[in-house]
């Protein structure tokens, strides 16, 4: 049942995108220009009209190329539009790359230091960059690492812009960079999917595109940049690369790897393509996207299909929340913890909706879910389950011998009663005071509390919801496109989500900063080439 729904909900939630776009293809060669008619030109071709290809345009256009964007979409913003807007300012830049090179050794994730670097020094001049792109802007703190163990954590400063257009964090970041793509007067197509690259002995000459149910060639005078993010509304690419599937979505549903797909086909190397950023949410009926959640009150716990308790809930970074559940059990051939459940009393419920407004996604930034105010409106459409007693949960839940979870709230509630610790994980009363805020406004401080001895009792269905992939093709410090063998692909340059830098375990506010980052560069280096006429 979870796989079909899961599948259908992938399919749902990237028809939005992919049913007006044609479906990547084998890249188009030509021997000449003879060979073709060309319907448009540009000296910088940008294959998405997000974070990186903002980026990336407004570096070229203020080198003095001329750039033209393609979107697949009806409107611009990928995934950058609905997240929080964030992005990580270091205090001090060595500490930060200590942080960030521990990430990646301890989750055996691939790495390049030099890229690293150039992430860390670059890092650290995103409040210059903004200000020159939006003087009147203000950048705050709204939280700190995700991982405050490690070394390094303390540089860790989470930021967003205010005193900018937009309610939320996401649209005020994308915003100030269409505005300032406006500004230079870079033409963007909307509606026009990519469909495939076009090759000139050896070289990225161009882009195949749909225009209004019409094929488009666009000639590359000098390169073309792939900035089309990632894979997560492809369920075939999932099913190909991520382990641990069925997943749900919260970002864009255009996200369909279209991008990865055209730089394959000339041969671009990959990395990353086992990670992914995905918290733990919900689906919702008639919603194409997942909903994060972020657990508010301290009566809860997840516990598995057989109703017995995995993981400490509360010391799990957001972004890896999916680690946790995506075991395979290879005696009963199942994944035993997708989904899960979170299990809950009547506290819960009584104290607000379990979503709020405030949080980043697509469902709630752009389907417009409002999640209601006493959660009447998710236990009527079965989102909440609810129930008298925990053997009634239990059996409605699907679970086969309803005492395991019985016996596992029992002894949740007698760890914290008798010994004021939960003993099977560690999860503790309140969060240590010695900590810094992850996320400002949804930290809180009391973690653990007793499930009441009497119903009614309440529980949803868990599954990972990814903000993004990371996986796809490899680049240069100077975001060229790379072949298996670490060569570049001539005039082919790839940004931010469909070439993330990142590995496994991944810091939240990031995924921003290395679009910006490997967009400013990629846009840059595109307008030092020669045009290849």
């Amino acid at each position: 049942m979870a796989v079909q729904i899961s599948r259908r909900g992938f399919l749902k939630g990237a028809a939005a995108g992919a049913a007006a776009a044609a479906a990547a293809a084998p890249a188009l060669a030509i021997e000449s220009e003879a060979d073709l008619r060309w319907d448009r030109s540009a000296d910088l071709v940008v294959i998405g009209y997000g974070n990186a290809g903002c980026n990336a345009a407004i570096e070229s256009a203020d080198a003095g190329a001329s750039v033209l964007i393609l979107e697949k979409m009806g409107q611009g913003g990928g995934n950058v539009s609905v997240s929080a807007g964030g992005f990580v300012v270091p205090t001090d830049k060595q500490a930060y790359f200590t942080y960030l090179k521990t990430l990646y050794e301890l989750s055996r994730s691939e790495w390049d230091e030099e890229i690293l670097r150039v992430f860390c020094e670059e890092s650290a001049e995103l409040p210059a960059y903004f200000a020159r792109l939006a003087p009147k802007a203000k950048i705050a703190v709204y939280g700190h690492a995700g991982y405050q163990q490690l070394p390094g954590a303390g540089s860790v400063n989470k930021m967003s812009l205010r005193n900018v257009p937009g309610k939320k964090g996401g649209d005020r970041l994308f915003g100030v960079l269409a505005r300032a793509v406006e500004k230079r007067g870079v033409p963007v197509l909307l509606n026009t999917p990519a469909r495939r690259l076009i090759v000139r002995k050896g070289e990225v000459a161009g882009v195949e595109a749909q225009e209004k149910g019409k094929t488009i060639r666009i000639r590359a005078n000098k390169a073309v940049l792939i900035a089309s993010g990632g894979f997560q509304c492809n369920p075939e690419l999932m099913k190909k690369y991520i382990y641990g599937n069925p997943m749900s979505f919260l970002g864009s549903p255009g996200h369909t790897g279209d991008g990865l797909l055209m730089a394959q086909s000339v041969g671009a190397g990959l990395w990353h393509m086992n990670a992914v950023s995905a918290p733990l949410g919900v689906n919702v009926p008639g919603v194409k996207a997942g909903i994060a959640l972020v657990t508010r009150q301290p009566a809860f716990i997840w516990v598995d299909q057989d109703g017995r308790r995995f993981v400490n809930e509360k010391k799990l970074d957001y972004h890896c929340s999916w680690m946790a559940v995506n075991g395979f059990d290879a005696i009963h051939h199942r994944y035993p913890r997708i989904p899960c459940f979170m299990v809950m009393d009547e506290s819960y419920i009584k104290a607000g909706p379990i979503a709020t407004a405030g949080a980043s996604g697509y469902a709630i930034n752009r389907e417009g879910y409002v999640w209601s105010r006493d959660n009447s409106r998710e236990i009527a459409s079965g989102v909440i389950v609810k129930a008298d007693t925990l053997e009634e949960l239990a059996k409605k839940l699907g679970m086969k011998d309803p005492k395991v979870l019985v016996d596992q709230v029992e002894r949740w509630n007698r760890d914290l009663k008798e010994k004021g610790v939960d003993t099977e994980f560690g999860r503790t009363l309140t969060a240590d005071p010695k900590m810094k805020t992850i996320f400002a406004g949804r930290d809180v401080r009391a973690w653990s509390a007793p499930l009441s001895e009497k119903g009614p009792y309440y529980a949803m269905k868990l599954v990972p919801v990814l903000y993004h992939t990371m996986g796809g093709p490899r680049h240069s410090i100077r975001s060229e496109c790379l072949d298996p063998y670490g060569k570049p692909i001539p005039r082919l340059f790839v940004a931010g989500e469909a070439s993330s830098i990142w590995g496994l375990t991944y810091q939240g506010a990031c995924a921003n900063a290395d679009a910006i980052i490997f967009g400013r560069i990629a846009g840059r280096e595109a307008a030092k080439l020669k045009s290849w006429v």
